[in-house]
């Protein structure tokens, strides 16, 4: 949680193959976002975490977004992951949050302007293998978000302070 200094700090590659204490780190990250979707989890919901927010400077992250009803629709994490494609403007109607940043940290509200469609490839630890995913709407946002976590940079920082619900051009509103 903020003001930790270290999630402003870019991440470093991940070399292959994966140590015991990264696999320990991945299969915790998987665990924590899994389970902070179960009812009766005692801590901060999320859909999505990347190492450098458990104090890792590692090019890495899990997400698990579900749809509305519950059932996961997208669950993946991905190493050395590199967005390859984007394209139009999106952004949450509420805004965004993030597992690092408490509710007392000043100037969260407003829009995030991001892309509505991206595609991004890196390693599965899924799947086992390289891959590249093409992604949409709000996954395609949580997936600019973590990617984000990577070089240090947080939600809030895209925020217009001056124009902070301010709808751009063309931009589509999630």
């Amino acid at each position: 949680m903020l003001p930790n200094k270290k999630i402003r700090e870019k991440s470093k590659k991940v070399n292959f193959p994966l140590t015991k204490e990264k696999i320990n780190l991945i299969e915790n990250m998987i665990k924590y976002i899994d389970n902070s979707q179960k009812i009766g989890f005692n801590g901060k919901e999320g859909v999505g975490i990347a190492a450098i927010q458990l104090g890792f400077l590692d090019r890495m992250y899990y997400i698990n977004a579900p749809s509305s009803d519950g059932q996961p629709v997208w669950k993946e994490f991905l190493i050395n992951p590199i967005i390859i494609k984007k394209k139009k403007l999106a952004a949450l109607e509420y805004g965004e949050a993030c597992l690092s940043v408490g509710t007392e940290i000043p100037g969260q509200e407003g829009l995030v302007h991001r892309n509505y469609e991206v595609t991004v490839k890196g390693y599965s630890y899924l799947q086992k293998k390289e891959i590249q995913i093409n992604k949409v709407g709000y996954q395609a946002i949580i997936i600019q978000h973590e990617q984000d976590h990577l070089d240090g940079i947080l939600f809030f920082d895209k925020i217009d302070k001056f124009k902070i619900w301010e709808k751009k051009e063309n931009e589509k509103i999630i």
